[in-house]
């Protein structure tokens, strides 16, 4: 079945609607035999042997399946009961893909890199699953220009919140409750986002001042965390013993060297006035 439509992309005579739906069509049956456990009678409509070059667009009728122009730009199969990992060079297949909704199911393990070749995604919610690992660690800066929502919350995610995310000039929603993400909060252009939620993780340090206005229940259940509007100030910067060792010894430096000069000039002052005393008392 997937070997048919894979056959259809690797076709010589160039790219067409067909093909493009076909490619989209074997990206989505691949992501589907990588999930050992699903629901069988909602996804029971992902028959890629009822896809053919004739009607390509069979695939916009299955389950939780969107298309535009011929091109799946829509995945929305929350609650269908998938179980196991999203596997690389699947989703990540999607180019056109502009909403992926796969929240409330038990998805597990890392998120593929890949995904970040979906540069058309405007919605993505992966809330409610058991996913782990970093986030996406490499993400490119140019990815997702268009992501305005962005859900990964109650999941297993760990590690810091890629810096990259700062990067992402649409993000209006960012949830990402009940996690591990550790590590500094990222200052995220404020507007257009005005929906975060970062609580119950184990971030750490002062939360950007840009963040202020922002409930505290965005950023509750992290012990780590202080400053507005959290009720916890942040504690007075010291200077560690490095610091102060260093700036101890740069002080004795220039003592030293000060006393050094005086010293010289010192010096050099006694023997002057002793050789002036001395040609005076010849010519007397």
């Amino acid at each position: 079945m997937i070997s048919t439509i894979m056959l259809w992309v690797r076709d010589p005579i160039g790219v067409t609607n067909a093909d493009n739906i076909s490619t989209d069509a074997s990206a989505l049956l691949d992501f589907l035999s990588n999930i050992p456990i699903y629901d069988k009678t909602r996804l029971g409509s992902w028959n890629g042997s009822a896809v053919t070059t004739d009607n390509a667009s069979a695939v916009c009728n299955w389950f939780g399946v969107t298309c535009t122009n011929n091109r799946v730009v829509e995945l929305r199969l929350p609650g269908a009961r998938l179980n196991g990992p999203v596997a690389a060079s699947t989703l990540g297949r999607l180019t056109e893909l502009r909403v992926l909704s796969l929240r409330s199911n038990n998805l597990s393990g890392s998120l593929p890199p890949d995904l970040a070749n979906c540069r058309s995604l405007a919605t993505l919610n992966l809330s409610s699953n058991s996913l782990s690992g970093n986030f996406l660690p490499d993400l490119p800066s140019s990815a997702w220009p268009s992501l305005a929502t962005l859900d990964l919350s109650f999941n297993q995610f760990a590690g810091p919140i890629p810096p990259s995310i700062s990067n992402l000039p649409s993000l209006a929603v960012l949830r990402l409750q009940s996690n591990n993400f550790s590590g500094p909060i990222p200052v995220i252009p404020r507007p257009p986002l005005d929906d975060l939620d970062l609580s119950d993780n184990d971030l750490e340090g002062s939360i950007p001042s840009s963040y202020a206005d922002l409930p505290a229940e965005s950023f509750i259940g992290n012990p780590k965390l202080c400053g507005p509007p959290l009720p916890l100030r942040c504690p007075k910067k010291t200077l560690s013993a490095g610091s102060i060792a260093g700036i101890v010894l740069a002080i004795v430096a220039f003592l030293f060297s000060s006393a050094l000069c005086v010293i010289v000039v010192y010096v050099r002052r006694t023997r002057f006035v002793r050789a002036k005393e001395t040609r005076d008392g010849s010519t007397c």
